[in-house]
C-alpha cells in the first residue's frame, strides 16, 4: 500500500510540473488521501491485533 501512495505522489509531482489537466491532478490528490487513510486503518488493525482485541482482523 505504501508503494501505491508513493506512485500517486510521483504522479502528482509530474502533473504539477507539466501543468497537467485539473481532474487528473485532483485524482492524484485523492489517491494520496485515500492511501493515507488505508495506511491508518492498517496501523490501527495491527495495534488491535497485537493487544489481542477480539474485533481485530488478523493481518
Amino acid at each position: 500500500m505504501l508503494v501505491g501512495v508513493a506512485v500517486w505522489v510521483v504522479v502528482l509531482i509530474v502533473l504539477a510540473l507539466a501543468g497537467g489537466p485539473g481532474p487528473w491532478l485532483w485524482a492524484a490528490v485523492v489517491g494520496i488521501g485515500l492511501g493515507g487513510i488505508g495506511l491508518g486503518v492498517l496501523t490501527l488493525q495491527r495495534r488491535a491485533n497485537a493487544r489481542g482485541s477480539k474485533g481485530a482482523q488478523k493481518l
